[in-house]
């Protein structure tokens, strides 16, 4: 969440629920304090991750600008993976960055 705030204006965060319902997605982005600028959508008949690969969550994926995918991960990011993985995507980040 710090990430998609601290890069708001350069990175767009979207996340994507693949069956959890609008009810548990609503409480997570309370709960998560998720920023106004992240995307969430709903693909409630499972039409974005087969596509893409997705097998399970969390997966994170950098996309450059011309749609294509530069990085996969499955499972947990650090912050400093996440500047590494978005830079090789082609996107703006700040060379130190720190969580606050």
């Amino acid at each position: 969440m710090a990430f998609a705030e601290k890069y708001r204006d350069d990175i767009h965060v979207v996340m994507l629920d693949r069956g959890d319902g609008p009810a548990l997605v609503e409480l997570f982005v309370s709960h998560f304090r998720v920023p106004d600028n992240v995307v969430v959508l709903f693909d409630e008949k499972n039409r974005w991750s087969p596509p893409y690969g997705v097998t399970g969550q969390p997966e994170t994926f950098f996309i450059t600008a011309n749609g294509k995918v530069v990085r996969h991960v499955v499972g947990p990011l650090t912050a400093s993976q996440m500047v590494s993985y978005a830079k090789a995507a082609g996107m703006k980040v700040h060379e130190r960055w720190r969580a606050s």
